[in-house]
């Protein structure tokens, strides 16, 4: 049965199953530049998922920049 992954539940008021993939998105891996978006899109690719840059902010002043993945 489905159900007896840890990560999937069935909502029996719904009966939808719902399926978590949080654990597969955690990492200890410290990356540089661009190397995350690059293993996030390695991981949400083997479940059939997208992940894109939703937007980005620039480097200025001495902070670093930021990209927002959705």
């Amino acid at each position: 049965m489905v159900q007896e992954h840890p990560s999937v539940h069935f909502n029996s008021t719904s009966n939808e199953i719902i399926i978590d993939y949080i654990t597969d998105f955690i990492t200890y891996e410290i990356f540089q530049n661009r190397k995350v978006i690059k293993w996030a899109q390695e991981v949400d690719k083997s479940h059939g998922f997208m992940i894109v840059i939703k937007h980005s902010n620039l480097s200025r002043n001495g902070k670093k920049g930021r990209k927002f993945l959705t």
